[in-house]
């Protein structure tokens, strides 16, 4: 998930996945790896906290929190929650597979 107001990730978009960037350790680790280079798709994803955090994907709403949390990298929706806390997001979910929402 990238935060992002103008919907800038579109298919066929090359990726980087890196960590360190900006400096000295940058790390690419998706170099060389065809299937990890370009976007597949990207989903519209809009959350806010009121009394328990919504997620709209699609302008639908998403109720299964677990497993967008694990697809993120999160162990679980509780960890997902504490990292987005009580903050809106807007932004884009970038794919790499075919896999939607």
């Amino acid at each position: 998930m990238r935060e992002d107001k103008h919907d800038r990730w579109k298919p066929g978009m090359s990726i980087q996945m890196a960590y360190g960037v900006r400096t000295k350790n940058y790390h690419q680790f998706n170099k060389g790896i065809p299937e990890l280079e370009k976007c597949v798709s990207a989903q519209k994803i809009e959350m806010w906290y009121d009394r328990s955090l919504y997620i709209l994907i699609d302008g639908k709403l998403f109720e299964d929190m677990d497993t967008l949390a694990i697809n993120d990298g999160f162990s679980d929706s509780v960890q997902f929650q504490r990292w987005f806390g009580q903050d809106k997001f807007s932004g884009q979910i970038i794919h790499w597979t075919n896999f939607k929402y």
